[in-house]
């Protein structure tokens, strides 16, 4: 997730690595993320297998956690880098078509997810609460 600051006179305290204090504008936020999560599907109209000819609806939840780094950049210092972690959980729902040797497939998910970093190092939180929606349309072969 890349963040990119929009505001240069909204200002932040920053601690960098050297312990120099300094109020900063935050020029961008770049968070590199690993995730692992686990779980659950439901079929609502059939099985999922593929080869029978009728339309296929599955929904589905899943939860984990995140684990990676982050980058801060300001007016004031160059860049800071700092290990990075969250969670998250999501809800999803796909339907497949058939569609003579194919299969036409759409869905959406919706995540919820919070990330925690230490990156300023003051009272300034680096905390990102995010919401993602994803929509998928496609032919599968």
């Amino acid at each position: 997730m890349y963040s990119n600051g929009s505001d240069p006179n909204r200002m932040v305290n920053v601690l960098d690595r050297s312990l120099i204090q300094a109020p900063a504008a935050v020029t961008s936020f770049n968070q590199t993320l690993g995730s692992l999560s686990v779980g659950r599907e439901w079929y609502l109209t059939a099985c999922a297998n593929p080869a029978t000819d009728h339309v296929n609806w599955r929904v589905g939840v899943d939860a984990g956690g995140r684990y990676g780094t982050c980058r801060l950049q300001t007016t004031v210092f160059q860049s800071e880098d700092d290990v990075i972690g969250g969670m998250f959980v999501a809800v999803h729902s796909d339907v497949e078509f058939p569609w003579g040797r194919c299969l036409l497939q759409g869905g959406i998910r919706a995540e919820y997810g919070y990330n925690w970093s230490d990156v300023f190092r003051t009272e300034d939180s680096a905390d990102v609460p995010y919401v993602n929606v994803l929509v998928t349309l496609g032919v599968r072969f």
